[in-house]
C-alpha cells in the first residue's frame, strides 16, 4: 500500500514538469520533491495505524466523528475537486509527450491511456493496481537515479569538478528570486 501511494503521487506529471524545471533552472526545488518520500513514510507509519485503531476507513469519516457532517462534506468535495484537476494533468502531460514523440493525435493518446487503465483495473482489480504501481515505482526511482547521476556527471565535466558544482549551486541560490531577502 505504501509503494502504491508513492507511485500515485510520484507520477509522470512530476517527472515531466517539476524535475525538468529543477534541472533547467535551479536545484532549490529538489529538497521539496525529496521530502515527499519522508511524508509518505510518516503517513504510512503513524496516520494509517491511527485510523486502523479507530476502525475507520478515511480521514473523512474521522472528520465527521470529530466535527460534523458539513465538515466531512466540505472535505469530500474539496478532495474530489483537487483530484479532478490533478488527474486531468496526470493524463494530459504524459499523453502530450506521447503524442509529440509518436506523432499521434492528442485525443487518441488520452483516450488510449484511459482505456488501457480502465481495462487493467477492471480485469485485475486492486491487486493489479498494486502490481502496476510497484513496477512504476521501480521505473521512476531507476529513471530518477539515472537522471541525477547523469546530471552530476555532466555538470562536473563542464564546470570543473565538484567544486564547480558547488560554485554553480551557490550562484543559483543567490540568484533565486524565491530566496531573496527583499
Amino acid at each position: 500500500a505504501g509503494i502504491s501511494s508513492a507511485a500515485t503521487y510520484i507520477s509522470a506529471t512530476l517527472l515531466l514538469s517539476t524535475i525538468s524545471k529543477v534541472y533547467s533552472t535551479t536545484w532549490v526545488l529538489l529538497p521539496g520533491i525529496s521530502s515527499l518520500f519522508l511524508t509518505l513514510w510518516f503517513v504510512n507509519r503513524y496516520y494509517l495505524p491511527f485510523f486502523r485503531r479507530l476502525e475507520i476507513t478515511s480521514i473523512y469519516t474521522y472528520l465527521e466523528y470529530r466535527y460534523n457532517i458539513l465538515m466531512r462534506l466540505f472535505a469530500d468535495f474539496s478532495f474530489i475537486g483537487f483530484h479532478f484537476i490533478q488527474l486531468s494533468l496526470m493524463i494530459y502531460l504524459p499523453a502530450s509527450a506521447l503524442s509529440f514523440i509518436g506523432g499521434w493525435s492528442l485525443i487518441l493518446c488520452i483516450s488510449g491511456m484511459g482505456l488501457i487503465a480502465t481495462a487493467y483495473i477492471y480485469i485485475g482489480g486492486i491487486r493489479q493496481i498494486i502490481r502496476f504501481d510497484r513496477g512504476q515505482v521501480i521505473c521512476l526511482v531507476g529513471g530518477l537515479s539515472v537522471i541525477i547521476i547523469w546530471s552530476i556527471l555532466d555538470i562536473t565535466s563542464q564546470d570543473g569538478g565538484m567544486a564547480g558544482v558547488y560554485r554553480s549551486g551557490k550562484i543559483a541560490l543567490i540568484q533565486n528570486p524565491w530566496l531573496s531577502k527583499d
